[in-house]
């Protein structure tokens, strides 16, 4: 929780500067654009340092706990990325959040949506213990649940927008890492994953909730609010609970 509330704290300074600059660009295709591009950057980097400087335990490359070679990643590289993602996603929903900026938001939201529906059910198939694999199948089905409620919200709110059914190229590569685990990391991986996630969701609801002027979807921001922190006082206890090493 001191790290959500220091995440939190830390981005919030910089959206606040963000959204009082005229000229700053609400449409989030930029920031979803470069983190992917960072990523990109970055793992190809980590590449580069530790083919020569991991050992084999460390690669995880025997049995059926090595990761999926087939995409090109390791453990540590998959992290490196998972958590150069962070900043930049957080940024983006503060600052949509807070700007309210009906398209940005509604877009982070469907997108976000998405990419927890994906991972909360490779949790269900992967999951080493029975409480994540109960924790992804709970992700999976509220979230199911919020983008038909999204739906509702937007034609309520009499727009004409399309929920995008793909991800973009960081919450993909996301999805990517988690398929790429190995078997052993998984359960680490994904409740990772999941804390930033929702540190990130509830900025975003928070935001469009207290800055929004269309009514059906700053309550849609209010009660999806509600159901993401719930998540991540769940998440949260899970990662407690592994610390202590319940």
């Amino acid at each position: 929780m001191i790290r959500t509330i220091t995440l939190l704290a830390s981005v919030s300074a910089l959206a606040l500067a963000a959204c009082s600059d005229d000229s700053y660009e609400t449409d989030t295709d930029t920031d979803m654009d470069t983190s992917a591009e960072m990523n990109s950057a970055m793992g190809d980097e980590a590449d580069g340092e530790t083919d020569g400087e991991l050992d084999e335990g460390m690669r995880y490359e025997s049995g059926e706990d090595a990761a999926d070679d087939d995409l090109g990643q390791s453990p540590p590289v998959n992290f490196a990325q998972d958590t150069a993602s962070v900043p930049a996603g957080l940024t983006a929903a503060v600052v949509a959040g807070l700007s309210g900026d009906v398209d940005a938001y509604v877009r982070n939201v469907a997108l976000g949506n998405e990419y927890e529906i994906q991972a909360g059910r490779i949790a269900m198939e992967r999951g080493n213990s029975e409480e994540v694999r109960q924790l992804g199948e709970m992700i999976a089905a509220d979230h199911e649940q919020l983008q038909t409620e999204l739906r509702t919200a937007v034609e309520a709110a009499g727009l004409d927008f399309d929920l995008p059914t793909e991800l973009e190229g960081r919450r993909q590569g996301m999805i990517d890492n988690l398929n790429a685990a190995a078997d052993m990391d998984f359960d680490a991986a994904f409740l990772s994953q999941q804390e930033s996630a929702h540190v990130e969701a509830v900025a975003l609801h928070e935001g469009f909730e207290a800055s929004g002027d269309v009514d059906a979807l700053t309550d849609y921001a209010g009660s999806a609010g509600n159901v993401v922190q719930g998540h991540l006082d769940e998440v949260t206890a899970h990662l407690g609970a592994a610390v202590d090493g319940d």
